[in-house]
């Protein structure tokens, strides 16, 4: 008897949770994870629901050009509250041993990872997944940097591993020095202090 009454539970507690995840829920719940800038639970809790940064493509064969697009704002999580500042600039290292670019906030800017010339031969021939980051620097003088990762690629299963966004859950220091007061991306900086 209890069994049986633990399966009905459960059931009903299954049948409540379909009831509530109907298709149309579902789309209306990932629409609006879109439109403020996420794209679920995770990203939420990471970064207040809105990147700082689009990397795209985040993969390509060697010698393809790659966009980092910089965002107005930086949203966190920080002593128990959300809070937003405005982007100054942001410092990209693209992790493949060039020289760091500045971009202002709205912005774009482009990078080739490796090269080919026009005989077709590529530089270097081989799958590398590159480790860049970006500090933002905001108005309150506070800078947040955050790792990406691109996957450089020479074949078709070297295409398959893709890069991206990449939260750090240590503290990255600034690129070249771009912030005045350092702190952890996304709100991991006092993020349970009372």
């Amino acid at each position: 008897m209890g069994k049986l009454a633990l399966f009905s539970v459960a059931l009903m507690s299954f049948g409540a949770a379909v009831a509530l995840a109907s298709p149309i829920e579902r789309i209306e719940q990932q629409a609006r994870s879109l439109a403020s800038g996420g794209t679920g639970n995770y990203g939420a809790v990471m970064d207040g629901g809105k990147r700082p940064f689009r990397i795209q493509p985040n993969n390509g064969y060697v010698g393809l050009e790659t966009r980092i697009d910089i965002h107005s704002y930086y949203e966190s999580f920080e002593f128990g509250g959300h809070n937003i500042r405005m982007i100054n600039h942001a410092v990209i290292d693209w992790g493949d041993g060039s020289s760091p670019v500045r971009a202002e906030a709205g912005e774009s800017a482009y990078h080739t990872y490796g090269h080919r010339d026009p005989g077709g031969s590529i530089s270097p021939n081989r799958n590398i997944i590159y480790e860049g980051k970006i500090t933002f620097v905001t108005s309150s003088g506070d800078a947040f940097t955050e790792g990406f990762r691109y996957s450089m690629w020479n074949n078709r299963l070297g295409s398959t591993t893709t890069g991206g966004r990449h939260l750090h859950n240590d503290l990255i220091e600034s690129v070249n020095g771009a912030g005045s007061r350092d702190k952890l991306p996304g709100g991991f900086y006092n993020r349970n202090s009372q």
